[in-house]
C-alpha cells in the first residue's frame, strides 16, 4: 500500500484580490504541515471557488471528495474558509468521517482528533457551533 497524501483546501476569498488570499492560505497551510511533519511535505491543492451554499459550483472541492480515501489529512486555513454554512459540517460527516481522512485547520479551530484518531468531543462541539453561527 502506498503512503497516504496530504491535501490542502483553499477557499477563494471575496476580497478585492482573491489571488493574494489564496497565496496567503497556501503559505500558511504549507507552514503548518511542515511544522507538524518536521519536513517539507508535498500537498495536493484543491480550491473551493464557489460562493454561498451552491454545491454545484464546487467542482474542484468535489474532485477532492471523490479521491478522499487517498489522503491521510486535509488542511484548511480556518473554519470560516472551510465553509460559511452547514455544508462544512455535512461534508465532514459525509466524506471525512467515513474515509478516515482527518480535517485540520491552521487556525480558529482546535485539533479535532485525539492521538488514536478518534474525535475529541470538546473540539467537535466547538466545530459544530462555528458551523451553527455560519
Amino acid at each position: 500500500m502506498s503512503e497516504k497524501k496530504i491535501a490542502g483546501i483553499l477557499r477563494k476569498s471575496p476580497t478585492k484580490d482573491p489571488k493574494e488570499s489564496l497565496k496567503d492560505q497556501k503559505i500558511r497551510i504549507q507552514y503548518k504541515v511542515n511544522e507538524e511533519y518536521g519536513s517539507y511535505m508535498i500537498i495536493d491543492w484543491y480550491s473551493d471557488v464557489c460562493e454561498g451554499d451552491n454545491e454545484e459550483g464546487r467542482k474542484n472541492l468535489f474532485k477532492f471528495f471523490n479521491k478522499i480515501n487517498e489522503y491521510e489529512k486535509a488542511y484548511c486555513f480556518n473554519v470560516d474558509r472551510w465553509s460559511r454554512s452547514w455544508h462544512g459540517l455535512k461534508w465532514f460527516h459525509d466524506y471525512f468521517i467515513p474515509s478516515g481522512c482527518q480535517l485540520h485547520f491552521v487556525e480558529e479551530c482546535p485539533n479535532l482528533y485525539k492521538k488514536d484518531g478518534t474525535l475529541r468531543e470538546e473540539s467537535y462541539m466547538f466545530f459544530f457551533m462555528l458551523h451553527g453561527f455560519a
